[in-house]
């Protein structure tokens, strides 16, 4: 076999695969609307998806994976970091960064389907347990972004910084799912700004004086990277 024939065929199945990907999640996420978490087996998801089973546990070892992929804010901040590391660079620039990947969430929560997927959340340990590992790896993510920019004198305690960051921004998303859950349609929106504002006060008026320096500080307003 060829180096190109090698080449196209490693590009065939790596499309293929992204493939089974998509409609695996988008399969799994319709189910889970329609039933429920807890009573959709992977069988099921499989089936709907048109793969096996084992292609399923190939891309998602564990179902809560499924749950979450592609609508949770901790991952698209880690992922996010991950792919832009030399930017968001200031507090002011990282502060608009989780403001605006949290007011997108807040958002897509407002579509009919999210509303099983809350009513889930709240009903079911494993997904709140799983759902605490990925916030710990948006704090872990936050927390190396801050020490590769921060200053020397605060980039010591940057992981505590993420960790700090990470729970202002999941009370004010546990805020917005409860009163979704319980107002429905009714419950008043949050604008964008709205979400800026309310994480940038929490951030300033809870966080020790580490994380006001890190994020909020004058000192580190300037340009957003």
């Amino acid at each position: 076999m060829t180096g190109v024939a090698r080449s196209e065929r490693m590009d065939g199945r790596a499309a293929k695969q992204a493939r089974n990907r998509r409609l695996i999640v988008a399969a799994a996420h319709d189910l889970f609307a329609e039933r429920g978490f807890a009573a959709t087996p992977v069988t099921v998801i499989a089936s709907a998806a048109g793969v096996a089973a084992q292609t399923v546990f190939n891309h998602f070892p564990r179902k809560e994976e499924m749950f979450f992929d592609g609508r949770c804010v901790w991952l698209e901040i880690v992922d996010h970091l991950a792919r832009h590391p030399d930017r968001h660079t200031s507090g002011p620039a990282l502060v608009d960064l989780v403001s605006t990947l949290v007011a997108a969430h807040l958002e897509r929560l407002e579509e009919p389907a999210a509303r099983t997927a809350l009513a889930d959340l709240a009903g079911d340990p494993g997904l709140h347990l799983w759902e605490r590992g990925l916030q710990q790896r948006a704090a872990q993510a936050i927390g190396t972004h801050i020490a590769r920019h921060a200053p020397e004198a605060v980039a010591a305690a940057a992981q505590r910084c993420g960790a700090l960051t990470v729970a202002e921004v999941a009370v004010v998303v546990e805020d917005r799912r409860r009163a979704l859950l319980d107002q429905g349609a009714s419950a008043p929106r949050t604008s964008a700004e709205q979400v800026h504002a309310l994480l940038v006060d929490r951030l300033t008026d809870q966080h020790d004086l580490v994380v006001a320096q890190v994020l909020v500080s004058p000192a580190h307003r300037g340009p957003v990277p």
